[in-house]
């Protein structure tokens, strides 16, 4: 199903409401236990071998009236010659509608994810489990292959002057030696024989594949990845036969620990990519005339961001809290990430 070089677990973010060595959450597969899980901790990540991910059931037990919240599904990586405590939790994101083909119109950005009320299968189902609850859980989950091609395409790029990710596009096309014509607004085409053209248009630059309209750079990105014309290092992608929606993976290890404090979601720049941080810190500070925000650690080590770059704070007494905070954060995920246009007024 996967590359030799990993082992897959489907796995379930769980938060009980009480810690108490009288709950117990049974995971069945086929009728049969898996795992039996005491609540020691408010939270646990259930792995579960992707192989059984057709026929999972969960069985809660308790006796003093506590409860299990299921919040979010993901994808974890282990490379087969590490043990489990390197294991790697990759967030599932797809585009909320589903994409029902995977070819050149495959392009659309992921806008929704595999958590909280997004959880497949979990929609008809209540996630929160009482005393003897049982819920069950069924999904075909595979890895997309995307083998390597050799075919020729044609891009035509329209852009406009000092647009970076027009500069972008043509980068690209000239890195993967694909064949691209260059259009500049003013010089080749006017603003209104674009909108002409492009009636929706709102971002540059704007691009079309073998003469179809795909939309902008992002875009182009993925089609180019789905076609096989550009390797992926950062993201995986992968298909539930089940709802027939297409997945990318994102990994979560930039989403901290729960601890008390102030939950802020952030981004931060590595080389030429943006990524979305959920931290917890001690105290923040604005400052107006600056524009920042100071970051302040309980060991009092302060991170300076600009202002613009915090997208949401809250304070956060426990990990319910914070999970919550995190459930809303993880919906503007892929916008940070795959965030790659600009405007065209």
């Amino acid at each position: 199903m996967c590359d030799d070089k990993f082992t897959y677990f489907l796995s379930f973010l769980a938060v009980f409401k009480n810690i108490s060595d009288q709950s117990l959450l049974r995971v069945f597969y086929k009728q049969q236990i898996l795992q039996e899980i005491v609540c020691t901790s408010t939270t646990t990540k259930i792995n579960i071998p992707l192989d059984y991910q057709n026929d999972i059931q969960f069985r809660f037990v308790s006796n003093d009236g506590n409860t299990c919240h299921f919040f979010c599904i993901g994808i974890t990586k282990v490379l087969k010659e590490q043990q489990a405590s390197k294991d790697k939790l990759y967030l599932l994101f797809t585009k909320s509608s589903g994409l029902k083909r995977v070819d050149e119109m495959a392009h659309l950005p992921y806008t929704g994810s595999q958590f909280g009320e997004d959880i497949i299968n979990f929609r008809r189902e209540k996630k929160i489990l009482h005393t003897n609850d049982t819920l069950s859980y069924k999904s075909k989950f595979r890895k997309l292959i995307l083998p390597a091609s050799d075919k020729k395409i044609n891009v035509i790029i329209y852009g406009k002057p000092k647009c970076s990710y027009c500069s972008k596009a043509v980068d690209l096309c000239k890195k993967r030696g694909i064949k691209y014509t260059y259009k500049s607004l003013d010089t080749d085409y006017t603003q209104q024989e674009l909108l002409e053209q492009f009636p929706n248009a709102k971002i540059f630059p704007q691009i079309k594949i073998q003469n179809e309209y795909i939309n902008g750079y992002e875009e182009l990105e993925f089609y180019l990845l789905v076609s096989g014309h550009l390797d992926s290092v950062e993201n995986e992608f992968w298909i539930n036969d089940d709802d027939e929606k297409v997945y990318v993976l994102v990994a979560a290890n930039y989403i901290s620990k729960f601890k008390k404090g102030i939950a802020c979601f952030y981004k931060i720049k590595i080389g030429v990519r943006t990524f979305p941080v959920c931290n917890i810190f001690s105290d923040i500070f604005l400052d107006v005339e600056k524009n920042s925000v100071k970051l302040i650690k309980s060991n009092k080590h302060i991170k300076t961001i600009a202002s613009d770059s915090l997208l949401g704070f809250k304070k956060v007494s426990n990990e319910t809290d914070y999970l919550n905070f995190v459930h809303n954060a993880l919906f503007m995920f892929p916008a940070v990430i795959l965030h790659s246009h600009e405007n065209i007024t």
